[in-house]
């Protein structure tokens, strides 16, 4: 996972408004931000409690005060070339899906595996006296990702 500094515009009610700022600030940031997936961050799993306000206007749609926020987020975003540690969730006679940090799925299909055959008995994947099973963790180079409907489609190989 990755830290990265971002702005963001948050919109809150005029009733927010009193002593407790800040803290109607944080809440907002998190419901808008934590468990999302954006293109341009990725899976974002949680906020930093110390941001910048960076400016504020009062809305002309509606009641409302809107703010721009630095702060810094804690990401995971898919990088073709990178390599994943995760845990084998999935296993078909196609190939192996893995999970990292809860969130990603990478599919390594079976031409991926480095030379492991499917075991249809024991669904698992076999090399000499090697095998892959499900909750198993592995280790995967990302070759392709793909965003779409709020998520990323991964493809990857064994290493």
């Amino acid at each position: 996972m990755n830290d990265k500094m971002i702005e963001k515009s948050i919109c809150l009610e005029l009733g927010c408004i009193d002593s407790r700022l800040r803290t109607h600030i944080y809440s907002k940031l998190c419901k808008d931000l934590v468990g999302k997936c954006e293109k341009e961050h990725g899976y974002i799993f949680g906020v930093d409690k110390e941001f910048k306000i960076l400016g504020n206007h009062i809305s002309t749609a509606g009641p409302g005060v809107f703010f721009t926020i630095q702060t810094n987020i804690e990401t995971l975003k898919p990088e073709v070339g990178k390599v994943y540690e995760g845990v084998v969730c999935m296993i078909l006679q196609l190939g192996l899906f893995i999970e990292v940090e809860g969130k990603m799925k990478i599919l390594v299909q079976t031409v991926n595996l480095n030379g492991y055959k499917f075991d249809k008995i024991t669904n698992t994947f076999k090399k000499n006296d090697k095998s892959i099973k499900q909750k198993d963790k592995v280790k995967v180079q990302l070759t392709m990702e793909r965003y779409e409907k709020q998520s990323f489609s991964c493809v990857g190989k064994l290493v």
